[in-house]
This record gives structure tokens, sequence and C-alpha cells, in this order.
């Protein structure tokens, strides 16, 4: 976690201001709580850099396990993934404010 998080210390500097960022959200991808609470750090660290994240839900067929033969662990176990999306907060009319019904994970 601490490369990302330095990674996005410096987003508000290379973020274009009509930029959009993502990541691979998958900080404890074994663990749905878990995952949850990441991504609300996640979002809350950012907020705090003037940037907005929301998280679209995007559904993940299931894999069979032939898929995961010959790799050492899963990276990702549930049915749902949640992409971040983040974008400068002055270019989503947002000021600093967290819609947690919009964009919490």
């Amino acid at each position: 976690y601490e490369e990302l998080h330095q990674f996005h210390l410096l987003l508000p500097k290379i973020l274009k201001p009509s930029g959009v960022y993502s990541y691979f959200n998958g900080l404890a991808s074994d663990n749905f709580f878990f995952q949850m609470v990441y991504g609300r750090v996640v979002q809350v660290e950012l907020q705090q850099l003037q940037l907005q994240t929301r998280f679209e839900q995007l559904r993940v067929a299931e894999l069979g396990d032939e898929v995961w033969q010959g790799v050492k662990n899963k990276y990702w176990h549930f049915p749902l993934y949640f992409l971040p999306i983040v974008t400068h907060a002055a270019e989503s009319g947002q000021q600093g404010e967290l819609d947690t019904a919009q964009q919490q994970p």
C-alpha cells in the first residue's frame, strides 16, 4: 500500500485538470469487509488531496478453478469489482464533500 500511497501524493500535480485516474482495486482481495475498508481509506486519502473517487460496480463472471491453475494466489474472490474512478474535485463538481451513498465501495 505504501507505494500506492506515495504515487497518490503525486496525483494532484500530474493528473490533468480534466484527467481521469484509476488503479487496480485489489487491496485485501480475499476479504470483502477489508476490501471495502481499504477502498474507503484510499477515497479519504485522495479527498484530502482535493481528488474525488467514485467506485463503479462491475460484475465479474464466475471463473472456474481451471483459470487459477498454476496461480499461487487468486487475486480476486468476489462477484463484484469496484472500479475506482478518480478526478479532480473541482472537475467533478465536488468541493471535498463525501457523498457516501454514491462514492463508497
